[in-house]
């Protein structure tokens, strides 16, 4: 047998490499690199399309009235530009942003590739009619009503600006309102923007000048905001009498001049989430007098506070087409925790030094219950510390929740539960009249702790109602209440159905109402069936943030 030399220590492991090398790679996935946008083409629409304009001599005039949108406002919410990369998640944002200035029918944002090949991105709008009357109305039970009317334009000259005035009807007042909101004001890139109200009873106005955040890719903000006040405010009290509807009284005259400084910065700012933190510094000069003319005699109550937070959210929205109105809107179920410390020092004017802490806290889920609905819940929490002075603050908490059953229908349901300590005068809870339940007497359930509930169905039954607004009916039923820590509870309810209307022309997500109500509970007085008229109610409805402390005892 013929026998074979050995190979020479090392030769095999070579001949295997070169063996390995011979042999085909497997198949590697290679991931494209993404599209280059090439241009980004600006469609605009009048208010009315030119076959809409053909079919009337109405629509055609107000087309001629109507200023279009300027090319470089939609611009400026684009959170992209020639020479990027396509990013769907920022187009969809930006598309957002763009409903969320409510100056358009209709947008969408989309890519196209033109005949040589490139990349385009094409924005289409239609704008909405911005020159609006401001018509409200509210009658209560009792024949007590109140109302705005006047004119509102939130497109001033198509730079997407807005001035209003109306007169203001409220059941203890009226007078005239004005205000005016102005966006990268002179080309600049701030905000300014003020309102005054000269009341019957007295006079109040705000103002604000500087550089919010825009969206979730802002990186700064810093703003000087501001309020003054010589008015009546009036705090309600429910006689706690069986079935009484009987309401004391106190009137204060408020004295106030407040200040603040805020800043902030984002050290996460992208897409769809970011982290940002801050500070704020506040002086308030601020005093309640229980007589007017002891005005003057009384020292003014000048005090400061600073405050710093951290805010972190990651956004999302749930798109629905007639869920609050007849339009297209986008419901935020964002993700947002904020917190909030405050120092409230001796030195800066305090009844003794007091330490504040706040949270505000929402989420919500989207495509739930088949894929239709969404559901969302908040708290909004804020408590001052002081030795020296009765503490303060405020609790909040809401569940809502709501459902597309059908195109043209929708189902929405919320509860509140609320608990404040020592709160101003004006600041308690207020229910009845324009809030759940509807259809009681205004001021009906007033106190420093209150829970409401409420369900409503809608159907949207026409859309474009001559062309101008659409036609649709609702059926609820409310429950709730509100008391003082030292009164048994008062609560009642609601069940009732009316028409809904909305306008045709706009993106605003709101209808307004008028119902049938039949009043139920205990304390219920007088005819238990009335008329309801008011605007409607979109859901989830959202508890403004307010961190109110008080700085002295009560009066």
């Amino acid at each position: 047998m013929r026998r074979f030399a050995s190979l020479p220590a090392g030769s095999a492991k070579a001949i295997l490499f070169l063996f390995a090398l011979a042999l085909p790679l497997p198949a590697q996935e290679v991931t494209p690199p993404p599209a280059i946008i090439d241009t980004v083409i600006i469609e605009r629409i009048d208010v009315f399309s030119d076959e809409e304009a053909a079919s009337s001599s109405v629509f055609r005039i107000m087309n001629k009235i109507h200023i279009d949108t300027q090319e470089f406002v939609i611009r400026d919410y684009l959170q992209f530009e020639a020479g990027e990369p396509f990013d769907s998640a920022s187009v969809a944002e930006s598309e957002r942003q763009l409903r969320l200035r409510r100056l358009f029918r209709e947008v969408t944002i989309d890519s196209t590739r033109l005949e040589d090949g490139r990349l385009a991105v094409l924005v289409h709008s239609q704008d909405g009619w911005s020159l609006k009357p401001k018509f409200k109305f509210s009658v209560a039970s009792t024949g007590d009503w109140t109302g705005t009317f006047g004119i509102n334009e939130i497109n001033l000259l198509g730079t997407g600006n807005q001035v209003y005035a109306a007169y203001v009807k409220e059941l203890d007042r009226d007078g005239l309102n004005a205000s005016a909101l102005f966006n990268r004001i002179f080309g600049w890139n701030f905000d300014a923007g003020g309102n005054y109200a000269g009341l019957s009873d007295g006079k109040n106005g705000n103002w604000l000048l500087g550089l919010p955040f825009r969206n979730t890719q802002s990186s700064k903000s810093y703003q000087y905001d501001g309020s003054w006040a010589d008015q009546n405010i009036i705090q309600y009290r429910v006689t706690d009498l069986p079935d009484s509807i009987v309401t004391d009284t106190i009137t204060y005259r408020r004295d106030a001049f407040v200040s603040t400084l805020k800043a902030g910065l984002a050290t996460r700012h992208v897409t769809g989430n970011y982290l940002r933190w801050g500070a704020d510094v506040g002086v308030r000069q601020e005093a309640f007098y229980l007589d007017p003319t002891a005005k003057g005699t009384v020292p003014d109550s000048t005090y400061g506070t600073v405050s710093v937070w951290g805010e972190v959210s990651k956004v999302k929205f749930a798109q629905f087409r007639r869920f609050n109105g007849f339009g297209t809107e986008d419901i935020d179920l964002s993700s947002t925790v904020r917190l909030t410390a405050t120092l409230a020092p001796e030195t800066f004017g305090w009844q003794g030094t007091g330490v504040g802490l706040g949270l505000n806290a929402a989420s919500g889920l989207d495509r739930v219950i088949k894929g239709r609905g969404w559901v969302w819940a908040s708290v909004d929490a804020n408590y001052l510390w002081n030795a020296a002075v009765q503490d303060s603050g405020r609790v909040i908490i809401n569940l809502a929740a709501g459902f597309k059953p059908a195109p043209r229908h929708s189902t929405a349901i919320q509860a509140q539960w609320g608990r404040m300590w020592n709160p101003k005068p004006g600041d308690e809870f207020d229910l009845g009249f324009e809030n759940a339940p509807r259809g009681w007497a205004a001021h009906s359930f007033v106190g420093d702790r209150a829970w409401w509930a409420q369900i409503e169905h809608r159907f949207f039954a026409v859309d474009k109602f001559l062309n101008l607004f659409g036609i649709g009916f609702g059926a609820f039923f409310d429950y709730g209440g509100a008391w003082y820590d030292d009164q048994s509870s008062r609560t009642g309810g609601s069940v009732g159905a009316g028409l809904r209307l909305g306008s045709a022309l706009s993106t605003v997500a709101m209808t307004g109402r008028a119902d049938v109500v039949y009043k139920i509970g205990d304390n219920v007085t007088g005819n238990h069936w009335v008329f309801a008229f008011g605007s409607g109610f979109a859901f989830p409805r959202r508890t403004i943030p307010v961190i109110n402390y008080r700085a002295q005892p009560p009066p």
